[in-house]
């Protein structure tokens, strides 16, 4: 997938995130989320987790296929 030629603006937004952090949204896994996953995904939704955190989080992001659809349907929600 072409990250420029994304039309969907919450996908859009992902896709610049990890852009931002230099990792390809490839999604390889598809294992569901555990408690603490949707909790650590959920905080940085709101913008509660720190750089550190972010930074510890973003090849998870990049490598889990259901991690990406959570953190897009909470961007979804927000809009």
């Amino acid at each position: 997938m072409n990250p420029d030629s994304i039309k969907d603006p919450q996908l859009e937004v992902i896709s610049g995130f990890l852009k931002h952090f230099d990792l390809p949204a490839v999604g390889h896994s598809g294992d569901d989320l555990t408690a603490d996953e949707r909790h650590r995904i959920e905080a940085l939704a709101r913008g509660e987790l720190g750089p550190v955190e972010r930074q510890a989080l973003v090849p998870f992001l990049s490598t889990n296929d259901k991690a990406l659809e959570y953190l897009a349907s909470l961007a979804k929600e927000a809009t």
